[in-house]
């Protein structure tokens, strides 16, 4: 998890440079920069996502100085252009005009002391990640539940219709989906807007997954949280097992078994831990049924959209198996798509 000197570091940062509402106490920027340095050396993008923070700092510290700090601008920019690569964001003010004044500022360099430039900070990030992927807490070492996770282990397992064997590096996994208590926590702590129905009065029992989020606000919520959304391999692999059943008990389903088939519109919704033989061999709860779950992988069949997996409340039972899976658009917001997050392990 976040630290809470790094989350109160991102709140400053949120409320003074994005939503530009800040009326706190000021802290010292140049050293709140030390601090998320050392932060990102330890913890890789895979952990946390939210590595645009540092990236405006660096842009706001630039700034700082008699003349711009441009070894500070062009970490900004490559920082930036990375998180919205990664995110698929391309039309965040607080990114993209950050990215096109550092970009007019570095180009006032000539091109070959530019090019330099730019060739260190990329190999500086690249370095970086490499250290803290390897920093990343090892499989073996340590209990198998944590904070809510379960493990699974690296290995091969059996994917899809046609159990095609694949490879996948060990990882931990919210042992439950997201819940609106969780979900209220993040929304509190950074200001980001409540789901979808919440404003409506329903859909917010505490203990049941929280729906109506797209799957911009779900990557938001597991950087907050120092995760990462599941891709598509690691949620199946974590509900399927090795053993390439259809289920995550075996290879038949009752009502007993998982929240699905019904038609009393989405308050049908149930609370985490309703079906206690819902469960992976690895310790994976809930996932088939109730809601589908947002992965961080693009459909096949159209890349702009992102993969969900495990039915939902509403759905039939061959909708329900884990080798089954849609997709919907990352703006999209359902009554019946939630999302578990991820956060890697050494292997």
């Amino acid at each position: 998890m976040v630290d809470e000197n790094i989350k109160q570091i991102r709140e400053y940062l949120w409320a003074k440079y994005v939503d530009y509402a800040h009326h706190g106490d000021d802290i010292d920027e140049e050293a709140a920069l030390k601090t998320l340095e050392e932060y990102h050396l330890a913890h890789s993008v895979a952990v946390d996502g939210e590595t645009y923070y540092l990236g405006i700092l660096y842009f706001e510290v630039a700034f700082l100085q008699p003349e711009p700090e441009m070894l500070y601008l062009a970490r900004a920019k490559r920082i930036l252009e990375r998180y919205r690569n990664r995110s698929g964001e391309s039309d965040w003010d607080a990114i993209e005009d950050r990215i096109e004044e550092a970009t007019d500022a570095l180009a006032d360099l000539l091109p070959k002391k530019r090019d330099a430039l730019i060739g260190v900070v990329d190999k500086e990030l690249d370095e970086h990640e490499q250290v803290a992927a390897d920093t990343v807490e090892d499989e073996d070492a340590g209990p198998k539940v944590e904070d809510g996770m379960v493990f699974v282990t690296s290995g091969t397992f059996l994917s899809g219709a046609n159990k095609t064997s694949k490879d996948v590096k060990g990882f931990w996994i919210d042992q439950f989906p997201v819940t609106n208590a969780e979900y209220l926590a993040f929304v509190e702590a950074t200001g980001y807007r409540s789901p979808k129905f919440w404003s409506e009065g329903r859909l917010r029992e505490p203990e049941a997954p929280v729906v109506g989020v797209s799957w911009y606000d779900a990557f938001k919520f597991a950087a907050f949280a120092g995760k990462s959304l599941p891709s598509k391999d690691q949620w199946e692999k974590s509900v399927r097992g090795t053993q390439g059943q259809a289920y995550p008990w075996g290879d038949e389903i009752t009502p007993e078994l998982a929240n699905y088939e019904q038609d009393d519109g989405s308050d049908a919704i149930e609370v985490n831990g309703t079906y206690p033989g819902n469960v992976s061999e690895f310790g994976v709860r809930d996932a088939i049924g109730n809601v589908w779950e947002w992965t961080d992988s693009p459909d096949p069949q159209d890349s702009e959209q992102r993969v969900v997996c495990g039915g939902s409340w509403c759905d039939p039972a061959s909708f329900v198996r884990v080798d089954e899976h849609l997709a919907a658009y990352p703006k999209d917001k359902y009554d019946n798509i939630g999302f578990r997050c991820v956060r890697v392990a050494k292997d």
